[in-house]
């Protein structure tokens, strides 16, 4: 039988990194050693700092065990593998991920090198910006680049197709690249660590405490670990100012 999901409220108006860290220091003031084994979910790694000074204010300064913060958005292999080892249970693993920078330096290249083009570096180094964030969503979002191709129909199709020919740089040039050096995109690295964790929850169902809090879950991925954790024996979701 699957179980209803927990979902809480911190009602608007109410601070809610203040909030969090009192409802959980008051939840476990007889077994305050027991924070630590809280995997508590937030939105990005600055989330995660608002919340250990909040945490700091409400104890008054004295020292405190707090939960394992893991940040969604700016999910890390060091964070999925020193602060929560339950992942890649099947031993599978993604390629290793390339730097940012360095693919923004290659896709300038390519720019650069094109003959129909003529940009200066600085623009050729911004525009290779926007296409590397523009991989990054199709992985956020899981979305195949590919139907790019019929994104434009009608009178502008022919305009369409001349950009097309410049995303190619994305579409099929930057994909033949990572298989030959055995490389991944940022996002899609994070993101197979995502799905990784989900199943490794889903299997295992652990009994220690989950927590997802201040999201509503920006992305597909973020939504079905907000679900599964939910449903979780020790699990809940706290949204920020939500109206049930």
């Amino acid at each position: 039988m699957i179980s209803a999901p927990k979902i809480y409220t911190i009602p608007l108006g109410i601070p809610y990194a203040e909030a969090l860290a009192k409802g959980l220091l008051e939840a476990y003031k007889d077994k305050l050693l027991d924070l630590s084994d809280i995997h508590l979910y937030l939105p990005s790694r600055r989330s995660g700092h608002l919340l250990r000074d909040a945490f700091l204010a409400a104890s008054n300064g004295q020292a405190t065990l707090l939960p394992r913060f893991i940040a969604i958005g700016d999910m890390d292999e060091e964070d999925l593998f020193d602060i929560d080892p339950l992942i890649f249970t099947t031993g599978q693993t993604p390629p290793s991920m390339i730097a940012p920078l360095e693919r923004q330096m290659i896709m300038m290249e390519w720019i650069m090198a094109r003959r129909d083009l003529s940009l200066s570096p600085a623009q050729a180094f911004r525009l290779a910006a926007e296409l590397a964030h523009l991989i990054d969503r199709s992985h956020t979002e899981q979305i195949d680049l590919n139907q790019l191709q019929t994104l434009v129909t009608g009178d502008m199709a022919i305009h369409w197709e001349k950009t097309l020919v410049f995303l190619q740089i994305i579409t099929t040039q930057w994909p033949a690249y990572l298989v030959e050096n055995n490389l991944c995109d940022p996002a899609f690295f994070r993101s197979a660590l995502l799905k990784s964790k989900i199943a490794a929850i889903q299997k295992q169902q652990p009994d220690t405490p989950y927590i997802v809090a201040g999201t509503y879950g920006q992305t597909s991925l973020a939504q079905e670990l907000m679900c599964v954790i939910s449903r979780l024996p020790n699990g809940c979701v706290i949204l920020p100012a939500f109206d049930p």
